[in-house]
């Protein structure tokens, strides 16, 4: 009896006209109205019953119900009929805010992703480039702040015939903003003759926007135009981690603003030798000086 009332309801109405010009009104309908204070039903026709609404359904105003529109939780203008579908798949061209987001089946450890996959906390993000194309990436953001306190990010870079290279940044923050950002850049275990990079990553830098307290810095790789690459966080601090954002979101591009750059550290595997230059303790270079 109670589906059957909820059924037939179709809400509260300001007018007594709006009732009336109710579309698709079937035998068995009724509705309440602020204009008369009674309930109103339909037999071929709508009519006034002369019963009054009853007190537990008076609105806490008078407006027509809301069809698209929104309300908080205990906290409504008007009512909605009975028959009601609330979305279940929704779509935002802006940024929303929300508590949390909870995919069925996940677990205290997962992590949810945009796409709908999940990784795990302890798992390394990681990220596969084309780099046939050349290019750059960005590697991450180190937002605006105001106070001390430095995090720390390090990147492995893998390729199908260098190996691997590292690069460590730490952005240096004070109470007037980013003043610059620190880094280690290696080259790959293997380089040509003439160290150059044939595969993998031969640039890294540092650009930003804005100044003082707002500016926002970001750190960028350049790929050589060939293959694929892999990069992965390797490590990170546990200190601050909200000042380094957008980990390995963006695509490769063609070209970024200018900016600072971190020169390249060459290892000294190949027989001492780096760049044409020999490596000595200070024992032997006293002993070929005569000291």
């Amino acid at each position: 009896m109670e589906l059957a009332r909820q059924t037939h309801f179709r809400g509260y109405y300001l007018l007594n006209a709006d009732i009336i010009n109710l579309a698709s009104s079937a035998t068995g309908d009724f509705a309440f109205s602020a204009e008369s204070g009674t309930v109103w039903m339909y037999e071929s026709a709508w009519y006034d019953s002369g019963q009054l609404v009853p007190d537990q359904v008076t609105p806490a105003s008078d407006e027509l119900p809301i069809v698209d529109g929104t309300a908080s939780a205990g906290i409504s203008t008007s009512y909605s009929r009975g028959d009601h579908v609330h979305p279940q798949q929704l779509t935002y061209d802006n940024d929303i805010t929300a508590t949390k987001f909870i995919k069925t089946g996940g677990t205290a450890t997962q992590i949810l992703l945009a796409n709908g996959d999940t990784t795990t906390i302890d798992s390394k993000i990681s990220r596969q480039y084309n780099a046939s194309a050349g290019g750059w990436i960005r590697l991450c953001n180190f937002p605006a702040g105001a106070s001390v306190g430095s995090p720390f990010i390090e990147f492995k870079i893998y390729s199908a015939y260098n190996a691997v290279q590292t690069i460590k940044l730490v952005p240096y923050y004070t109470v007037n903003g980013i003043n610059t950002v620190y880094g280690i850049f290696t080259a790959p275990v293997k380089v040509s003759s003439y160290y150059d990079i044939e595969q993998g990553v031969n640039q890294l830098f540092h650009n930003h926007s804005g100044s003082g307290t707002s500016a926002i810095y970001s750190a960028y790789v350049r790929l050589e135009s060939a293959g694929t690459v892999t990069i992965v966080v390797s490590d990170q601090s546990t200190y601050y981690t909200n000042r380094i954002t957008e980990i390995l979101t963006q695509d490769v591009v063609q070209g970024v603003a200018n900016g600072t750059q971190i020169p390249i550290t060459y290892d000294l595997a190949n027989g001492g030798i780096i760049n044409n230059m020999i490596q000595a303790n200070g024992k032997q270079v006293k002993q070929m000086i005569g000291h």
